[in-house]
């Protein structure tokens, strides 16, 4: 996995995914790290302790905090309600590294992941015309998720 730095933004790139990566003249080596994962790059010093000091795996700590956060938030009618849960911000905490599990997730049921897609990300791929509809939000963010490669 590659970061590709644009004064805008910062995009993974898969060499697989992307054959033009070598022959571009558009970037030059100090705007490139090879790193060897996106999860060991981005995640919170503190969230990566927390998980060896509990044996925790990352994939464990997110399904427990997304099974909290469906329990308290399936009685609350307003979204802002449900993305101010506890375990819920605890999930944008863990960073990129929730952002594949995210979309996982989106992958199988429409889930209201896109506020912490969002917050993680810094993008939102849903069009005007979309918005609101979750099922087409949910296609919308796994099909941006395969297209980067951070699912696959």
């Amino acid at each position: 996995m590659h970061y590709r730095w644009d004064i805008d933004y910062l995009e993974l790139l898969d060499d697989r995914a992307h054959p033009w990566w070598d022959d571009s003249e558009d970037l030059i080596e100090h705007e490139t790290l090879q790193v060897p994962m996106i999860l060991d790059v981005s995640l919170p010093k503190q969230n990566l302790a927390q998980c060896k000091a509990s044996g925790e795996s990352l994939s464990a700590r997110f399904k427990r905090l997304a099974t909290d956060w469906k329990e308290k938030a399936a009685p609350l009618s307003s979204l802002t309600s449900k993305v101010m849960v506890p375990s819920y911000q605890e999930i944008i905490g863990m960073g990129w590294a929730a952002v594949p599990l995210m979309l996982r997730e989106l992958e199988k049921e429409p889930q209201h992941w896109f506020w912490a897609l969002r917050c993680i990300t810094g993008t939102n791929p849903v069009s005007a015309e979309d918005s609101g509809r979750m099922d087409r939000m949910a296609q919308v963010w796994v099909k941006w998720g395969y297209d980067r490669g951070i699912i696959g």
